[in-house]
Order: structure tokens, then C-alpha cells, then sequence
């Protein structure tokens, strides 16, 4: 049996409506997650980030799963609406004035922080 999917909240913002339609086409052809990323040659919890909106999605990566989920350019639309909308950079919370970009949604968590020696 498969994990609860999160509740999506497609009022949220662009990527989040953008999240929201990708898994309404998934789930419209039956395919799971996994399903979907074997085909699409995404990794499967990239998937899930891009549904819930919480990894930037790249261009082709939008491209590749509207022509699999044969969503007839609806997924490249919303796409380049979000992106019109809310750069990518928007998907992540964000940070306070001097607060370094790092998580997820970058790519790389960065170097540690330095510790001050006693």
C-alpha cells in the first residue's frame, strides 16, 4: 500500500497551482509517482517536490511530463505562466536579510557553518 499523498494547496501561488495540475494529470492517467518518473527519467522524489512545490522545476522536466501525460501543452502553459508569475526562486521560504539560500530547493546545502572557537 502507498504513502497518504500530501494535501496540495494550489491557492498558495503559481508553483503550487502548477504542483497542483501535475498531480491532477498523474492521477487522471493512474500512474503513481513512481510510475510517472520511471517514464520521465525524474527522479521520483524530484516528482513529489514538484507537486507539492517545493523544487524549482526545470523547463524540460515540465516539457517531458506534459508530453507523457499527454496533457496537450497544459503542463508547458502553467509552466511558463508561473514562471511569469513567481520566479522559480519563490518555492523556497525566504530568507531573512544576509540568511544564505540552502536547502532542497538549490540544489546544496552549502559549506557547515563555522563555529566560533571558545
Amino acid at each position: 500500500m502507498g504513502q497518504q499523498p500530501n494535501e496540495l494547496t494550489p491557492d498558495a501561488g503559481p508553483w503550487h497551482r502548477w504542483g497542483y495540475e501535475l498531480r491532477q494529470f498523474r492521477e487522471a492517467r493512474l500512474l503513481s509517482q513512481q510510475a510517472l518518473a520511471r517514464r520521465a527519467l525524474i527522479d521520483r522524489s524530484h516528482l513529489g517536490r514538484f507537486e507539492r512545490a517545493e523544487r524549482p522545476v526545470p523547463k524540460h522536466a515540465a516539457i517531458t511530463l506534459d508530453d507523457i501525460l499527454d496533457a496537450a501543452g497544459a503542463l508547458v502553459r502553467g509552466w511558463d505562466s508561473a514562471e511569469r508569475e513567481a520566479p522559480r526562486i519563490a518555492l523556497s521560504r525566504c530568507p531573512e536579510p544576509g540568511q544564505r539560500l540552502m536547502g532542497p530547493v538549490h540544489g546544496a546545502m552549502g559549506p557547515a557553518p563555522r563555529r566560533p572557537w571558545p
